[in-house]
């Protein structure tokens, strides 16, 4: 197995396994690496996969979902990622992993603080949250900082607000990919995201949720730094 496989193999675990803790953090942890070291295919597959976890949280939290609330945060995200992707599926590989990392460490530091402000509600901050959410997801597969920012200044309930925003990443993933194409993932990383998500579940609750956060935020920042120093390099 080579030294790439390896660290996405294990990318794709922790992804996993956060993204079943917390609820957040399969894109941020995982994406950065897939696209540093495997490029375009490594970005579809991890939307590819982020796109499963969906359905698993999903099987499980479906009737909590506010799909109005979806909605609102789909269609801007839908339109700006269809475009994004176009311009990405010519772009070298290089700027996208430079893109992807940069746009990594920016959402996590927007989560790390928890930023707050009025201009992120209403119908304008939907507008503006779901068209960075689209565009970031076609870049780097990295789109849930703006969403989550978005529910939490909204007020979106906390028991409906991670049902909700799997919805989300659920509808637009398939329209991502869509315009990206399909990948084909080594049957490895399905292993490993399998057994990510399976660890995720049975350890998440035992886990604080803020010491799962900060864990999560903390290999998101690593990863981003990885792929920026990669794409630059």
């Amino acid at each position: 197995m080579s030294t790439a496989l390896i660290v996405t193999t294990i990318a794709v675990v922790v992804g996993a396994s956060a993204q079943a803790t917390t609820g957040i953090g399969f894109g941020l942890v995982s994406s950065p690496f897939l696209v540093a070291l495997l490029g375009k295919e490594g970005l579809r597959t991890s939307i590819f996969m982020g796109t499963l976890t969906c359905i698993a949280a999903l099987l499980v939290h479906h009737r909590e979902v506010k799909l109005p609330s979806a909605v609102r945060l789909f269609v801007p995200a839908a339109v700006v990622s269809t475009g994004v992707a176009w311009i990405v599926r010519g772009a070298d590989t290089e700027r996208v992993a430079a893109v992807a990392g940069a746009l990594t460490i920016l959402g996590v530091a927007a989560m790390a603080r928890g930023l707050r402000s009025r201009r992120l509600e209403g119908d304008l901050g939907a507008v503006v949250a779901g068209a960075l959410c689209g565009g970031m997801t076609a870049v780097g597969g990295v789109g849930g900082p703006p969403a989550a920012l978005y529910s939490l200044n909204a007020g979106w309930p906390a028991r409906s607000r991670v049902a909700t925003l799997q919805a989300l990443f659920l509808a637009l993933n398939l329209v991502t990919l869509a315009s990206l194409g399909l990948p084909r993932p080594r049957p490895v990383l399905l292993v490993a995201l399998a057994v990510g998500w399976t660890a995720g579940a049975n350890v998440g609750r035992r886990l604080p949720e803020h010491g799962a956060r900060t864990a999560t935020l903390a290999v998101a920042a690593l990863g981003g730094a990885f792929a920026l120093i990669r794409g630059i390099s």
